[in-house]
């Protein structure tokens, strides 16, 4: 089976821009392309990392779009590939 990351990839320029420019949070579209992964990978990466931050909605409904907050997602990418950092 094929791991759903790259275990020896660096952060993302699209990552760091934003918080830069204090968004603090940004659409499952955007943590997709962040992590270069599609859709699917990312409901299955919901699933099987614990600690992978909650998405957020503004709306209780099931089409409402997903958000994650900007920092959380740099602080998992952090913990999860760059220890040293």
């Amino acid at each position: 089976m094929k791991p759903l990351l790259n275990p020896h990839r660096n952060i993302n320029p699209t990552l760091i821009k934003l918080r830069e420019e204090n968004v603090w949070r940004c659409s499952s579209s955007l943590v997709c392309e962040i992590l270069e992964i599609n859709r699917q990978q990312l409901i299955k990466l919901l699933n099987a990392f614990p600690n992978f931050p909650k998405p957020m909605r503004d709306r209780e409904t099931r089409q409402a779009v997903m958000y994650f907050d900007v920092d959380e997602i740099f602080q998992w990418c952090i913990n999860e590939f760059h220890s040293d950092f």
